[in-house]
């Protein structure tokens, strides 16, 4: 069949080595912000629909992420949880781990009424979409 080739384990690491090299990554968080086998399964080996899944997340996560912040600023719950829900999806799809655990945590804060940690959350959730965006803008596809 059509069995998709992926690269070795110490391969991919060493990918994402080259990648985040500077970031320190394997120091500070231990997963790697996308899963490779992931992202190739999501697109199904076709290099062509992987490049417009990654370019349309990248065109619309901001977006997203700025709603985030505006729901938790007027502290409307509902909102919160609708647009985490919205994002942890759209990160889900392309592979993005780190990311979207953060917004299940916050879509989690979402159903309840203490959106308290929320900042913070969505402090950690910018910077793990900079790290995510930096690694996608140097994949080879």
């Amino acid at each position: 069949g059509n069995a998709l080739i992926l690269p070795s384990r110490a391969r991919q690491q060493a990918v994402v080595s080259d990648f985040c090299h500077g970031l320190l990554i394997e120091q500070r968080r231990p997963m790697a912000p996308v899963d490779m086998a992931r992202i190739r399964e999501v697109a199904m080996g076709d290099e062509e629909f992987l490049r417009e899944l990654i370019t349309l997340f990248l065109g619309d996560a901001p977006g997203q992420i700025q709603a985030l912040c505006r729901a938790v600023e007027d502290r409307d719950t509902t909102a919160v949880y609708k647009k985490a829900h919205r994002l942890k999806g759209a990160s889900s799809n392309i592979g993005a781990r780190p990311l979207s655990d953060l917004c299940r945590k916050l879509e989690q804060l979402g159903k309840g009424s203490d959106l308290e940690p929320a900042p913070a959350l969505l402090r950690d959730i910018q910077e793990e979409y900079g790290r995510l965006q930096e690694f996608l803008s140097q994949l080879p596809v």
